[in-house]
């Protein structure tokens, strides 16, 4: 399952994290959330954002 998780603490500083995204889905998927939070101060990424992601590939020569 995919997540978005908005992490909020004291002093109101912000940070959003992923779950269930491979490669640079997750950039797509909290681009207008980021947009909306302010200037990121910092960027960390997670091993799964260094994996590709996996694409079903689709015959369409309409051979076998």
């Amino acid at each position: 399952m995919k997540k978005i998780i908005v992490h909020v603490d004291k002093e109101g500083g912000t940070k959003i994290s992923t779950e269930g995204f491979t490669g640079t889905a997750c950039k797509d998927a909290t681009k207008e959330l980021e947009e909306a939070i302010g200037v990121a101060t910092k960027e960390t990424f997670t091993d799964d954002y260094y994996k590709q992601s996996t694409v079903d590939q689709v015959n369409t020569n309409g051979k076998g």
